[in-house]
């Protein structure tokens, strides 16, 4: 028995956990939030359950303690403190104010802000639903990555968090490539100098292709559907539109596909030799 206890592990020692913050009411203040940690420091110092509502109350200031000593009924069930504590100290409008503001996020700078904006929103909504949710995340995604998110049809939150996280990456980077390659021909004639060597552009077009840029910073979703479904056309008419685009993402003019140029393009390369080889058994 003695070797037995011996063999026995130590016991491991008690880690206590950090007070919650003294509660004090306040356009700023955050019941719910200060609900949860005190409900987690009595379950962690394993304090009983029909003492956590006397432990609870030690924590407020001045004007909660009031608020507390002047109920007619006190509660004594922790679930019914919750509930009336949340009553009285949570914006009377806190979910409704919160629904305007999901409603009204939009992505302006990178998707990882976009997801911890949303997050935070989120939490003050407590009834809403796993496709509500899903639904406001991609509307307030940007275009490009709203489409590439749709187009994978992500089961929940977070996939739709790990698609929206790639595809931000993808279009920022194709965006930073297109400044590496050389636009020769390709590049928009309407406002830019075409007396230029081979090369590359001089000063001025870069400027032109600037504000090309922005002439084209909203996306045309159809179009851009068909050309990450495979759906446009080779060989088909170039716009305005789609020749910007495909410079700024650093695709082909011929095949649409991103590393090289029309004029390096293998599949124009291969449609030529067909072309060649197909004269030439004619003759």
């Amino acid at each position: 028995m003695a070797e037995n206890a011996q063999q026995q592990d130590p016991p491991r020692p008690r880690v206590k956990p950090p007070k919650p913050p003294f509660f004090e009411p306040g356009p700023n203040s955050d019941a719910a939030t200060w609900l949860y940690r005190m409900q987690k420091y009595l379950e962690l110092t394993r304090e009983p359950l029909d003492t956590w509502v006397e432990w609870a109350v030690t924590f407020f200031d001045n004007q909660a303690t009031k608020w507390w000593r002047n109920l007619v009924d006190p509660p004594v069930d922790w679930d019914e403190f919750g509930e009336r504590f949340l009553q009285a100290f949570r914006p009377v409008n806190l979910i409704r104010n919160a629904r305007h503001r999901l409603y009204d996020l939009k992505q302006t700078g990178s998707v990882y802000q976009y997801i911890r904006a949303f997050r935070e929103i989120c939490l003050d909504i407590p009834d809403l639903s796993e496709p509500e949710r899903l639904h406001n995340f991609t509307r307030g995604l940007k275009q490009a990555v709203r489409v590439r998110v749709e187009l994978q049809q992500p089961r929940n939150i977070e996939e739709a968090e790990s698609i929206a996280a790639l595809a931000d990456d993808i279009v920022w980077n194709s965006r930073q490539r297109n400044f590496q390659f050389r636009y020769n021909s390709h590049v928009p004639t309407q406002g830019i100098r075409t007396n230029y060597q081979h090369g590359g552009p001089v000063p001025m077009e870069i400027d032109a292709m600037e504000e090309q840029e922005v002439i084209y910073e909203e996306d045309d979703p159809a179009e851009l559907l068909q050309m990450m479904q495979g759906q446009k056309n080779i060989q088909g008419q170039l716009t305005d539109t789609l020749r910007a685009r495909l410079l700024r993402e650093g695709r082909c003019f011929y095949c649409r596909e991103v590393g090289h140029l029309a004029l390096n393009c293998p599949k124009k390369h291969q449609a030529r030799e067909k072309n060649e080889k197909g004269k030439g058994s004619s003759n």
